[in-house]
């Protein structure tokens, strides 16, 4: 079967700043496998001190406001890797519980952009998101399947790569929507970029967990929090996003 007969349009969710994965882009766009549009949050943001480097040169927006960012850097700097990934981002969690508030007030308003810009578009049917894009990404997904259910709309999105994600926010309470054995899970095709060496790799491993083990497939470029950068790399993930395109066209 050729791939090239799977040809999709693909919403970029990318804060400005952060190095986006150009050389995959180029890649599925030069065969017609995909063609892209943008989106981005709009809240301006400062990276915190250290990280600079995963963030690229300004100016930076967020989709999701942060009261203490001094808290941001407490709990990341000490994110404790756990055999299981969700009991990381429980952890996390706690430490993070005053931010519940501001985050359920800009839930609603980022997932609605997106879908504006989704509407706007009018054919997106897949996302790539790289770490809060993909926390955006993903609750969009759940946010469409919820749709369907409830009022018999159907989801326009029919796959999504995730890059350094983490698990979607539950619209309810403002917290990580985690596995727990009873958790809606995301059914769409899914390809999670990941880094062995991220030390939030367990945030990637969480949203894993929250996608249908069947539709779900995970690329490690060995490497940090980072968009996997270069010809080779963005190439041989190109190939798996390429396949996954192709299974998720073959349900519609």
């Amino acid at each position: 079967m050729s791939l090239l007969l799977a040809s999709i349009s693909a919403l970029l969710i990318f804060n400005l700043g952060i190095p986006h994965p150009i050389d995959l882009c180029d890649n599925l766009v030069s065969d017609g496998t995909a063609a892209f549009c943008f989106t981005q949050g709009e809240i301006s943001a400062q990276p915190p001190p250290g990280f600079e480097q995963y963030f690229g040169p300004p100016p930076h927006f967020q989709f999701f406001p942060s009261d203490a960012p001094e808290e941001n850097i407490w709990a990341l700097r000490d994110f404790i890797k756990s055999d299981v990934a969700e009991e990381s981002m429980q952890i996390l969690e706690n430490r993070l519980h005053s931010h519940v508030e501001r985050r359920l007030e800009a839930f609603k308003p980022a997932l609605d952009r997106v879908m504006e810009t989704i509407d706007e578009e009018g054919d997106v049917e897949g996302i790539i998101g790289y770490s809060e894009g993909a926390i955006v990404g993903a609750s969009l997904i759940l946010e469409e399947q919820r749709m369907f259910e409830e009022l018999g709309k159907p989801a326009r999105i029919k796959c999504a790569v995730f890059i350094s994600g983490w698990p979607p926010f539950d619209p309810k309470t403002g917290k990580f929507h985690l596995s727990d054995g009873t958790s809606e899970l995301i059914k769409i095709h899914t390809c999670h970029v990941l880094g062995a060496n991220d030390p939030y790799v367990n945030g990637s491993m969480a949203l894993y967990n929250i996608c249908k083990t069947d539709n779900a497939n995970i690329f490690d470029h060995g490497h940090g929090h980072t968009v996997p950068q270069g010809d080779k790399i963005q190439g041989e993930l190109a190939d798996v996003v390429r396949e996954m395109i192709s299974e998720a066209l073959k349900n519609i």
